[in-house]
This record gives structure tokens, sequence and C-alpha cells, in this order.
């Protein structure tokens, strides 16, 4: 019984002395928190009225510019088309002046039309940067609804029943199916253009021979000159009674 006493009187002492060892030791030490790197985000700053007043007449100002570039564009080209057509009277000299202006037309609309854009920045793709059906996934990345797909392939659906309808009846009575008017006499028009700039292109390459024939280096070439630009002529005036006659059957028709 002693004995049992005294064994248990040593392993309170020793666990006694390994908790007072434990007690007086410090507790280890926490490391404080490290404080996360974030990207700090500015905050989007106001735009007053007056510069937002001052980028709209920027664009106002761009977009006349603009509008009086491609008006100007538009009188060169007339410009050009009735030198062509008067190019056997006034000669070469000045169709090449209507192509230059037409020319530097061109390239003021170019830098008018940049300038635009530049003030109007980019912009994203939104309902109007739909694809070929717009739908989603569609090349160009639009954002239609299924539903309003469906709706517009539905009245497309429609659209060419009806002109299938009408193909089949005028077919059944004997007509045949022509194209709008409006868009024939256009169809028209660009041709008598296309007449106009052949007729000036011939006329060079004859003047050219005209040149070599006048320095007497081929025998017999001023004559295949003279016959060159007679038949030239005789074809052109041909071709264009031919074409204002159908233009203008065309215009009273409408």
């Amino acid at each position: 019984m002693l004995k049992q006493l005294k064994t248990l009187t040593l392993t309170l002492s020793i666990v006694g002395l390994a908790s007072g060892q434990a007690l007086a030791e410090p507790p280890p030490a926490v490391p404080a928190a490290v404080p996360a790197a974030t990207d700090a985000v500015p905050a989007p700053t106001e735009v007053s009225p007056e510069v937002r007043a001052e980028r709209k007449a920027k664009r106002k100002a761009a977009r006349a510019r603009v509008k009086a570039a491609r008006s100007q564009l538009k009188k060169n080209k007339q410009a050009l088309e009735a030198a062509l057509a008067n190019a056997g009277d006034s000669g070469s000299g000045a169709v090449e002046a209507a192509r230059s202006s037409v020319s530097t037309s061109e390239a003021e609309l170019a830098t008018a039309r940049s300038e635009l854009q530049a003030l109007r920045g980019k912009r994203g793709k939104g309902k109007r940067g739909m694809g070929k059906h717009g739908v989603d996934g569609a090349p160009g990345g639009g954002t239609m609804s299924p539903e309003r797909a469906a709706k517009r392939a539905e009245r497309r659906a429609k659209r060419q029943a009806k002109r299938a309808a009408r193909k089949e009846a005028a077919t059944a009575n004997g007509q045949t199916v022509k194209q709008p008017t409006k868009r024939r006499a256009k169809r028209a028009e660009r041709r008598l253009r296309r007449e106009h700039r052949k007729h000036a292109k011939r006329l060079a390459k004859i003047e050219r021979l005209e040149d070599i024939a006048n320095s007497g280096d081929v025998d017999g070439l001023a004559d295949k000159v003279k016959e060159l630009r007679t038949r030239e002529d005789a074809r052109h005036t041909a071709a264009l009674a031919k074409i204002t006659a159908r233009i203008k059957q065309l215009k009273t028709a409408n």
C-alpha cells in the first residue's frame, strides 16, 4: 500500500512539472495576415456637360465634312461621265482632269470618314453586329433571340412563297416575269456609262496609233487609223442610240 502511494505521488509530481513547464512557455506567435494584392480599379471619371457638348459638336462637324465630300465626289463623277461622253470633241485632257478630280474627292472622303470614326471611337457589337441569319454563334456574333430569328425566317418564307405564286400565275397566263422598271432603268444607265468608257479607251488607242502614223515609221498606217476611227464612231453612235432609246422607254413606262 505504501509502495502504491509513493508511485502515485511521483506520477503526480512529474505531471505537475510538465504542466508547469508548458504553461511557462509563451504561445507561438501567429503570423500577421498578409493583405492580398488587389489591382486598384480607378473609378470612372465624370464627363462634364461642356466636354460632352464639345465632343458632340466635333462629331457633327465631321459628319458635315463627310456629307460634303460625298456630294463633291458625286458631282465629280458626273463631270467625268460628261467628259467621257464628249471625249471625241474635247480630247483626253478633260477626261484626265475629271479623273484626277474624282481621285482627289475619293481621298478627301476617305479622310473625312476616318476622322469621324476616330471621334466616334470603337463600338462593341450589339444587335447590329449580327451574322447573316441573325442568331447566336453566327459569324457576326449577334445576340438575336431564337424566337426573333424564327419569326424572321417565317416572314422570309412567306415573301418567297408570294413571289413564287406571282411567278406561277404570270407563267400560266403566258406573261414574262420581268424585274422592276426602276432596276432595269438603272442597269441601262450603267450600260451607258460602260459604253462611254469603252469608247474613250478605244479613242485613246486610235490616237496613239495616229501618233505612230504621223511619225512615218509604218506605211499605210494613216489610212488604217482613219478607217478604225470611222468604224468606232459608227459603232459608238449606234450603241448610244440603242441604249438611250431603252432608257427613254423604261422611264416612260415607269
